[in-house]
């Protein structure tokens, strides 16, 4: 039987309420972010955590953002408000840590912007579409270049409560279908028990010219709701007869193992679990649990993305 294991720890997107968190309203949420997180291949690579506090009802961004930053809390964090459930969108307030970016080749390019006069910071935030936030997260929290480059892009909006508010961001991606989103489901991290893999000396696995390479024979792959494909084996030899094989296989979207209905998340009803690939243009296999490999990639509307990866 083909053994799922573990990838990263997840980590955990925290969201805060400006208004009573309503069941309706909760569900909405878990809905669509489980759908752009891709939850129901259960492989979480984030986590969101919605909290209900009471005192921050009412409050506007930047209340909320000063209050979290005297608790010491100073990371990004999703925002919900009345509109969430009907425009189906969420914010983004970034951090007011603004130390990371008074480097001098980011004073070269714009930052930190003119301030108003009353302001002892600039806030951040981005309107953003529920489903579109897993991927966007990963993007603005890849690094400080990432969020300089979100804020010089034009991206990330400067927080003025006198301004009108701003239609959500939306990625133009229907996440529902697998044309538009197959490259950016995670893979899985999976262990084959002999006579489920098969090895090959002859293939050639994407661009990778290893000793030889291993896959999920087609039946246990389709038992396991999986994709067989060929993933490199590195080792000087061969995998022996009877021996436990590791590999990474991708998702097989149409797979039955897999239903649509497992997107709601169960328990208590406070945490929506979710997993999403930063990669934007080709799938990369393996993600380091520290982001620290990182490849330069292009994407239509944009002039770059950084999509990270691993060892294997």
């Amino acid at each position: 039987m083909v053994v799922f294991t573990p990838a990263c720890p997840p980590e955990i997107v925290n969201a805060y309420s400006t208004v009573p968190l309503l069941p309706s309203i909760h569900t909405a949420i878990v809905h669509d972010y489980n759908i752009g997180s891709f939850a129901r291949f259960h492989r979480p690579e984030t986590v969101i955590s919605i909290h209900d506090r009471a005192d921050f009802h009412g409050l506007s961004h930047l209340d909320i953002r000063l209050l979290l930053d005297r608790e010491n809390q100073k990371e990004g964090f999703a925002l919900i408000d009345s509109s969430t459930a009907e425009a189906h969108a969420l914010w983004w307030v970034a951090s007011t840590d603004e130390s990371k970016f008074l480097a001098d080749e980011y004073t070269a390019m714009g930052y930190p912007p003119i301030r108003y006069p009353h302001e002892a910071f600039t806030l951040y935030h981005l309107h953003v579409m529920t489903q579109a936030l897993p991927l966007e997260y990963l993007e603005l929290t890849g690094g400080d270049d990432d969020i300089a480059w979100e804020i010089l892009s034009g991206e990330l909006a400067r927080y003025d409560p006198r301004a009108p508010q701003e239609p959500p961001f939306d990625s133009t991606r229907d996440f529902t279908k697998k044309e538009e989103v197959d490259a950016f489901i995670p893979d899985a991290l999976i262990i084959a028990a002999p006579g489920e893999w098969e090895y090959s000396d002859r293939e050639r696995a994407r661009e990778w010219v290893p000793p030889g390479a291993v896959r999920l024979t087609a039946e246990a792959a389709e038992a396991a709701g999986l994709i067989a494909e060929w993933y490199p084996w590195v080792h000087a030899r061969p995998p022996r007869e009877g021996q436990d094989v590791e590999m990474r296989q991708h998702f097989d979207w149409d797979s039955p193992k897999w239903p649509w209905d497992g997107v709601v998340a169960s328990g208590n009803g406070t945490k929506a679990v979710a997993g999403a690939r930063r990669d934007r243009g080709m799938r990369l296999k393996g993600v380091s649990c520290s982001r620290a490999g990182s490849v330069e990639l292009g994407r239509p509307g944009r002039n770059r993305t950084v999509a990270r990866f691993g060892t294997l």
